[in-house]
């Protein structure tokens, strides 16, 4: 698992979440989880003040409506009450003359009254402040067609005046005889629309905010704004204020006249005839995010980035460069250099520690293995020892054979000696190439087999001395064991064509060792081009057929190959085998040579 770490390579499942593999990632995301809750909070406060914002906002807007309309309805209360005293008023039952005269003196003295009137039954003006109107019925105003369906107080929808073309607002009562109720005549007051947004000017209003009379057609009758110096159209349109009387109390975004987008809440002043609309400011989406939002928001979440880029910095700085330190000191001691020691200044105490151990442990190993590699150089030379050893006894044994082979009293005895002298010249010449190799465990197929032929060839008397050799060797090492095994067979094969391939005179004898290696497994062929054993020679089927096929065979055993013997041009004896432990150099050995004349 350490090694997965340091290298990034800890398994994980497939469709599984990998977590980071770097110690400075994982800090970094255990920092992130670890202010997420506070960041999540953060956010939470952020949008609560936000909602909180908006609500509060909208609670001062409903206050305002509710001071604009108890303003408005003052006024409405006041003209009521005054059209009570003129209902009451006997003196306005005598003769037309005095009437007028009577009203023209109420609307002196309260400039807000435009025109009172007082109508008689089919609603012809009996009396008026303006006695130019009397005669005038008005019959088709709404207004008296509901209180002429029953209704005692009536305040109208913004009118024209026919006599001065001003714009008015007509509050007028009803005054009904006491058998059924019928209607005997209607008091009515024009009011002014000045006087609605006079009524307003006390208020103190919040800035960007708008208030608007209007009535139940949409039509504005008085406004105010919250700076007299600006006097844009902050009323929506006439079809959004007819909705927004349907609806009372209920906060609605609408745009309003000028192009802006603002909050609206209405209520009625005079049901059904006049109401009162607030307007303000929507609270502005993205320009309350510059501010608010990114302070409540933002900035946690630039903080929890600073965080995590400071311990990602700090992490690698402080622990992960002597890490770093750590890895490479191992991967030089991997490579052989076991003379480096790590440079923990600064680290962490448990750093230091960890490093402490690792330069014991170096040590450790590197003393463990200087004692192998002295063990291993004695071993090595005892076993050259060994090997130069053996060679030495087979050279005494072949010396004792040679001394009997010369008194032996038959021919055949001697013949018997001197193979055994070839045979056990060849195991000591293998025994020489093994304790002369680098390695005393193989060696080298090509110069060993080139020795053994020269060796062959020197013993050649008669008619085998002027046979050439022809090699192509494979530059192969093989284990000790196949070693001898080869060797031996080499030298049957090889001895077998010398004694019975060339037999009295023979134009250019040749024999040719091929050693080849594919993918495990090797073959050796030797190939004479003498005669063969079907070609009428006895001597030579018996040789193939006696004690040296024999033994070629149970050496192909010993390597675990198999031997096969052809004869068309010549004979052929072909060996393969597969191969322990090898090593394949760069260039082969391939070449021709003569034995040396005497």
């Amino acid at each position: 698992m350490i090694a997965g770490d340091l290298d990034g390579d800890a398994p994980t499942g497939r469709g599984r979440w990998r977590q980071p593999a770097s110690l400075k990632g994982r800090m970094a995301l255990l920092l992130g989880l670890v202010l997420i809750p506070p960041l999540l909070y953060s956010v939470y406060q952020t949008g609560s003040a936000y909602l909180a914002e908006a609500h509060e906002q909208e609670r001062k807007a409903a206050s305002l409506l509710d001071i604009v309309v108890a303003y408005q309805r003052e006024v409405l209360d006041g003209t009521r009450n005054l059209l009570d005293t003129l209902v009451r008023d006997s003196s306005l039952q005598n003769d037309e003359a005095s009437c007028n005269a009577a009203l023209a003196a109420v609307a002196k003295q309260n400039p807000i009254y435009l025109s009172l009137a007082i109508l008689d039954a089919t609603g012809e003006i009996r009396c008026s402040s303006r006695p130019e109107s009397v005669g005038v019925s008005l019959a088709d105003r709404a207004y008296f067609r509901e209180l002429a369906g029953g209704r005692d107080f009536v305040v109208s929808e913004r009118l024209i005046s026919r006599f001065n073309q001003r714009e008015t607002i007509v509050v007028a009562e009803a005054v009904r005889n006491g058998v059924g109720g019928a209607l005997e005549s209607v008091v009515a007051v024009g009011l002014d629309l000045a006087v609605f947004t006079r009524a307003m000017r006390g208020i103190d209003l919040p800035d960007g905010t708008a208030v608007h009379i209007f009535d139940a057609e949409g039509m504005i009758v008085g406004g105010e704004l919250a700076d007299a110096g600006e006097k844009p159209d902050l009323a929506p349109a006439m079809a959004d204020l007819r909705a927004l009387a349907t609806s009372p109390r209920e906060v609605v975004e609408l745009t309003s006249r000028d192009g802006v987008q603002r909050l609206f809440v209405s209520a009625p002043v005079a049901e059904g005839a006049l109401f009162a609309v607030v307007g303000f400011a929507a609270p502005p989406r993205w320009d309350w995010l510059d501010s608010k939002l990114l302070i409540g928001i933002l900035s946690p979440t630039v903080m929890l980035a600073l965080a995590v880029v400071a311990i990602w910095i700090a992490s690698d700085y402080l622990v992960n460069r002597h890490i770093r330190t750590l890895v490479a000191a191992t991967r030089a001691y991997g490579r052989g250099r076991g003379a480096i020691r790590p440079d923990t200044k600064g680290a962490p105490e448990e750093l230091k520690e960890l490093a402490g151990s690792f330069a014991e442990m170096a040590a450790r190993i590197e003393h463990r293995e200087q004692e192998l590699r002295s063990s291993l150089e004695q071993k090595d030379m005892m076993l050259r020892e060994i090997h130069h050893r053996v060679k030495n006894n087979l050279q005494i044994v072949t010396s004792l054979l040679r001394l009997r082979a010369r008194s032996a009293a038959s021919v055949e005895a001697r013949r018997v000696m001197d193979e055994a002298q070839v045979r056990i010249r060849a195991l000591a010449l293998v025994h020489r190439h093994l304790y002369e190799q680098p390695a005393a465990e193989s060696l080298r197929v090509d110069t060993f087999v080139e020795d053994l032929l020269d060796f062959l060839a020197a013993l050649g008397t008669g008619d085998d001395r002027g046979i050439a050799f022809r090699t192509n060797l494979a530059p192969v090492e093989i284990a000790s064991d196949q070693a001898i095994a080869l060797a031996l067979f080499v030298t049957e094969a090889v001895g077998n064509a010398q004694l019975h391939g060339f037999p009295g005179a023979h134009h250019a004898p040749e024999v040719r060792i091929d050693f080849t290696v594919e993918g495990d497994c090797a073959t050796l062929v030797v190939a004479d081009n003498g005669v063969g054993a079907g070609q009428g020679r006895e001597d030579r089927a018996q040789a193939l057929e006696g004690m040296g096929l024999r033994l070629m065979r149970m050496l192909a055993g010993q390597l675990g190959g198999e031997c096969v013997i052809e004869h068309q041009a010549g004979t052929t004896v072909r060996l393969t085998f597969p191969l322990h432990d090898f090593d394949v150099f760069e260039s082969s050995s391939e070449g021709t040579f003569e034995p040396a004349d005497g």
